[in-house]
């Protein structure tokens, strides 16, 4: 038998999937924000400075930088405080986290970059948040084995020419030079 908790959920449920127009909350993972006033966001390309050589192509001087939302949060729910208390251990671990926009956009892979706070005495109970969340870019390696015909390039393996120093004893032309010049300089002009 179900519990009065379930049956709670399950019309709750069904009621948000009725009414399309009704919007879930934002989250930053697991953290509910209650009321984001603004989301900004900013994609940009760096471009060398320096001159391209006539009949290269433009675009491969042009980078991609990573993608940047800017969100102002003002958090007057009930678990504003632990809310505030998650926020800044998500911040401190700077792992990758989630962010869902009103049920509209999902952002995976984003890092809280910057997390400023700000409290308003006419506004108890409230916290006021500007987050500045980065997309983190991740690459996957692939790995490949060459396989090199020794017998068709001529060469085996083992061939590598090295060249090793060795110590040589000076010769006596040099060795003149050097006890003259230095005759010169310690001894005061012998």
């Amino acid at each position: 038998m179900a519990s009065i908790d379930d049956i709670k959920e399950g019309v709750s449920n069904l009621l948000s999937n009725l009414n399309p127009n009704k919007k879930t909350k934002s989250k930053i993972e697991n953290i509910e924000l209650d009321i984001i006033s603004s989301k900004d966001i900013s994609r940009r390309k760096s471009v060398t400075n320096r001159r391209t050589a006539e009949g290269f192509n433009i675009a491969d001087h042009a980078k991609s930088e990573p993608l940047i939302i800017n969100i102002s949060v003002l958090d007057n729910s009930i678990n504003y405080l632990s809310n505030r208390e998650a926020l800044i251990s998500l911040y401190d671990a700077g792992d990758p986290v989630a962010f869902y926009y009103s049920s509209r956009d999902e952002y995976s892979d984003v890092v809280i970059e910057d997390l400023r706070e700000s409290e308003n005495y006419q506004a108890e109970n409230s916290f006021r948040y500007d987050i500045t969340l980065r997309k983190i870019e991740t690459s996957t390696f692939n790995s490949s084995t060459v396989v090199v015909d020794y017998k068709a390039a001529k060469v085996t393996s083992s061939t590598k020419k090295t060249t090793t120093a060795t110590n040589v004893e000076a010769t006596a032309e040099e060795k003149k030079k050097v006890y003259d010049g230095w005759g010169k300089t310690i001894g005061g002009g012998r």
